[in-house]
């Protein structure tokens, strides 16, 4: 992502670094959920799909490629969280003693 972005190593102007910054959180975040396949809850195959194509997209950053990697992933938590209501037993919940 370095080669990418320079902006990580923190060259730059602050917006050019914190918005390299986003997007790179925001990648890394969607490539973990696709590769544990939680998110906020258990994914399907689409969720899945979609959030391998959100860390794709957010891996070079740019408006291009960050806008349907924003939409894409917002698109992914609505999905999870209309589901997460109608199944709330797919969460592990932890007993408290």
């Amino acid at each position: 992502m370095f080669v990418y972005a320079p902006e990580l190593l923190c060259k730059g102007s602050f917006s050019a670094i914190f918005l390299a910054s986003a997007s790179a959180i925001l990648g890394i975040t969607a490539l973990a959920a696709a590769v544990q396949r939680c998110f906020l809850i258990k994914c399907n195959r689409l969720e899945i799909f979609l959030l391998f194509a959100v860390a794709a997209m957010m891996i070079k950053p740019g408006i291009y490629t960050d806008m349907p990697g924003i939409v894409l992933f917002i698109l992914v938590f609505f999905l999870q969280r209309s589901r997460k209501g109608n199944h709330e037993d797919l969460i592990p919940q932890t007993k408290s003693t």
